[in-house]
């Protein structure tokens, strides 16, 4: 929780320095699975659902600085191969960046960091709220009324959400995004 309050309070006092605000949407695609199937135990196997989206929302600082927050979602699924079924739920990304453009122009790379929680939703977890930190890079392209800003983001979460004998939530995500702010 003290995390959380961090983070707010960040975002408040860089709303203090903004230049500007930008609002949109984001998505992509996970490059990575949700869960690890372990060998031993239970078999199980991994119900892969490819897409990630919610809104996003950037804050543009001085020295080409720029604090982004995302909502991202994307459905979760494992199936437990001894026929005890399915379990789904959701999978919320809460991340923080730190954004740098280099350049100028309407061609400007990025490089971002920060940190992220990640909830599970639905799904039976012993934690079902983790921390972790990221990392991307990617580049803007300016047009007149909007921002498209391809991406691939790393995120290595500090801890395991689900561990079961023979299943746990995979630590390392990557993602590759495209975010429509105006």
């Amino acid at each position: 929780m003290t995390m959380i309050r961090l983070l707010l309070l960040a975002l408040v006092a860089a709303t203090a320095w903004a230049q500007s605000i930008s609002v949109g949407v984001r998505g992509g695609v996970p490059a990575s699975d949700a869960f690890d199937v372990l060998p031993g135990g239970p078999s199980f196997r991994n119900v892969p659902h490819r897409w990630t989206a919610g809104p996003t929302v950037e804050i543009f600082l001085p020295f080409s600085l720029g604090l982004t927050f995302d909502a991202l979602y994307s459905k979760v699924e494992y199936e437990r191969l001894d026929s005890m079924g399915r379990e789904s739920g959701g999978q919320w990304d809460f991340p923080l960046l730190l954004r740098y453009r280099a350049g100028v122009g309407p061609v400007r790379p990025f490089v971002a960091g920060g940190g992220s929680f990640n909830k599970l939703t639905d799904v039976t977890a012993p934690t079902s709220t983790v921390a972790g930190l990221v990392l991307g890079a990617g580049v803007e392209v300016k047009i007149p009324f909007i921002r498209i800003t391809p991406e691939m983001r790393y995120t290595r979460r500090l801890e395991d959400q689900l561990e079961l004998e023979g299943l746990r939530s995979n630590r390392n995500q990557l993602v590759f995004l495209v975010g429509l702010t105006f």
